[in-house]
């Protein structure tokens, strides 16, 4: 984790917080959603996921738009540029962790496969979603 940690830290732009990558990544994954989930998902309050939000938005890597239904709503979509800018930047660190993984002999390599797969059973963790 913290390996996955430090390619975030490097290759993401400048401009960017390691929270600003993970909202914008949670929104690309759920489409429409809003900021109390959104909050939730971060680990922080509602007016701080706004403030994030914000400045996602400013950027134009974020649209924010009342919701039809629920005026004191509002929905969230990743931008074209955000949809770019995150595929991007995970492509770089997808990258540098596969280099790092051929490094490690075959067996190793099968080893942590397994592993990998038996705690996302356990777990419940469904690796499609979470891409």
């Amino acid at each position: 984790m913290r390996r996955i940690r430090e390619e975030s830290r490097r290759y993401r732009p400048r401009s960017l917080t390691v929270p600003q990558m993970r909202a914008l990544g949670y929104i690309r994954r759920n489409t429409g959603t809003s900021l109390a989930p959104l909050a939730e998902h971060l680990g922080v309050t509602p007016p701080t996921a706004s403030a994030l939000v914000e400045r996602l938005v400013r950027l134009d890597l974020v649209r924010r738009e009342p919701d039809p239904k629920e005026r004191r709503r509002a929905v969230l979509t990743i931008s074209p540029e955000g949809k770019a800018l995150f595929a991007w930047t995970t492509a770089r660190i997808r990258e540098t962790l596969r280099n790092d993984l051929r490094s490690l002999p075959p067996g190793d390599l099968a080893e942590i496969r397994r592993s990998l797969s038996a705690l996302s059973g356990a777990l419940g963790v469904d690796r499609k979603r979470n891409r």
